[in-house]
C-alpha cells in the first residue's frame, strides 16, 4: 500500500484506515513503519476530523479493543461516558488501576458528586494499590457503624494514615459530599504524607482569600502541581461539590495512575 503521514509522528505510515465503534465515534487505525518495531496505531477522531485521544499503540489485545488484523472494534466500558465527555480518560485509568468499578453496571455516574466515603476508597486504593485491603474496624467515628457501615475500614484507615481527621466532633459525615477545597487537602495528603506542608499562599485565586481563606496554602499547592488550573475566570469555586468525573482527572494527575 501508498505510504501516508503518520499523524503520531514525524514518519511514515502505512495501512491507514477508518472505522468506527458503536457510539459512531471514529478510528483511524494505521500501521507506524517508523517505530523501531512497527505496529499498529490508532487515534479517535470526532466529526470535524480531530483527535481526541493521542495516538496509542495497539499491542494485539486490550480491555476496549480487539483487532482481527484488518478491522479494529471498540467498545466503552462505561455507557454514561462518551468518548469525548470530560474526564473519559481519566475515569478509564481508575478502572484499569482498579480505583473504581464504576456506580453500577456498566455506569461510572460521572456527574454525580464524590462523598467522603467514597473519597476514602479512592485514595486507599490509588495510594496502596487495587489489591490493597484496610484493616478491620475498631470504631474510631460515632456516625460510622463498626463492623457494618460502608467503607468502614477504609475510613478509619485514612484516618489512621493522617489523611483526614473526620468533620468534627467525633463524626467522619461518611455521606457528605467532598468539596473542593477539602479535595486539596486530601489528595496533597495522600500524595505527599500527613506530615506535609505546603508553601504558605500568594493569591492565585480571586475567590480563595490569601491569607485566611480555609485551606488556601493547599489550594495553592494543588495548581502549582499541575493538577487543577481552578474553576474559570481566574476563580477556584472552593465550595462546590467534586463530581466523579472530575475526581478521576485529580486523582489520576495526583497518583499518577497509568
Amino acid at each position: 500500500p501508498a505510504e501516508l503521514p503518520n499523524p503520531a509522528s514525524e514518519g511514515r505510515a502505512q495501512a491507514l484506515s477508518v472505522t468506527h465503534d458503536a457510539r459512531g465515534n471514529g478510528i483511524l487505525v494505521w500501521k507506524a513503519v517508523d517505530l523501531p518495531v512497527p505496529r499498529t496505531v490508532y487515534a479517535y477522531v470526532n466529526a470535524a476530523g480531530a483527535i481526541l485521544s493521542s495516538p496509542a499503540v495497539f499491542e494485539s489485545q486490550s480491555r476496549y479493543l480487539s483487532y482481527n488484523g484488518s478491522a479494529i472494534s471498540t467498545y466503552r466500558p462505561f455507557g454514561d461516558v462518551p468518548l469525548d465527555s470530560f474526564g473519559a480518560g481519566s475515569i478509564e485509568k481508575l478502572l484499569d488501576d482498579g480505583v473504581t468499578a464504576g456506580c453500577g453496571t456498566d455506569t461510572f455516574c460521572p456527574g454525580q458528586p464524590v462523598t467522603r466515603a467514597e473519597m476514602a476508597v479512592f485514595l486507599l486504593k490509588a495510594e496502596h494499590g487495587s489489591s490493597y485491603t484496610p484493616p478491620a474496624c475498631t470504631g474510631v467515628f460515632g456516625d460510622v457503624a463498626c463492623p457494618g457501615g460502608f467503607a468502614v475500614d477504609w475510613i478509619e484507615e485514612a484516618a489512621a494514615e493522617g489523611i483526614t481527621a473526620g468533620c468534627g466532633n467525633g463524626n467522619f459525615c461518611p455521606d457528605a459530599n467532598v468539596s473542593r477545597e477539602q479535595m486539596a487537602v486530601l489528595l496533597l495528603k495522600a500524595e505527599h504524607g500527613s506530615s506535609y506542608s505546603p508553601p504558605a499562599c500568594t493569591g492565585v485565586f480571586a475567590d480563595v482569600a490569601c491569607p485566611g481563606g480555609f485551606a488556601v496554602d493547599w489550594i495553592e499547592q494543588l495548581a502549582a502541581e499541575g493538577i487543577t488550573a481552578g474553576c474559570g475566570n481566574g476563580d477556584y469555586c472552593p465550595k462546590q461539590d467534586v463530581k466523579r468525573s472530575q475526581m478521576a482527572v485529580f486523582l489520576s494527575k495526583t497518583m499518577n495512575l497509568r
